[in-house]
């Protein structure tokens, strides 16, 4: 009786173009048939905005623009090193120099 409900299973899945999957065993089908999302991702953001980040980091390296987060940044980190008080290198933290005592 089992057998019958197979072939009959297996045979309707052919006649109208569906997976044959056994129980128990995974398949990557119910991915497949999504529809891929690329194309309507670039249609839903302008070239504009994709195009941005490359002009403005021309325009920053070559001094046009500069960005007031940036500089504060840069300023911050040069405070720091004059300082002393910038990240110690891999190696030669607190714990390293314990060691070697």
């Amino acid at each position: 009786m089992g057998d019958r409900v197979q072939q009959i299973a297996k045979l309707s899945k052919q006649i109208f173009g569906h997976v044959l999957n056994p129980p128990n065993v995974r398949s990557p089908t119910k991915h497949l048939r999504k529809a891929m999302r690329a194309e309507q991702m670039m249609k839903y953001y302008p070239e504009t905005v994709v195009n941005q980040d490359k002009v403005l980091t021309r325009m920053i390296a070559a001094g046009i623009y500069l960005d007031p987060t940036m500089v504060y940044y840069h300023e911050k980190r040069n405070d720091q090193r004059r300082r002393g008080k910038t990240p110690t290198k891999k190696g030669e933290g607190k714990r390293a120099q314990k060691k070697k005592k």
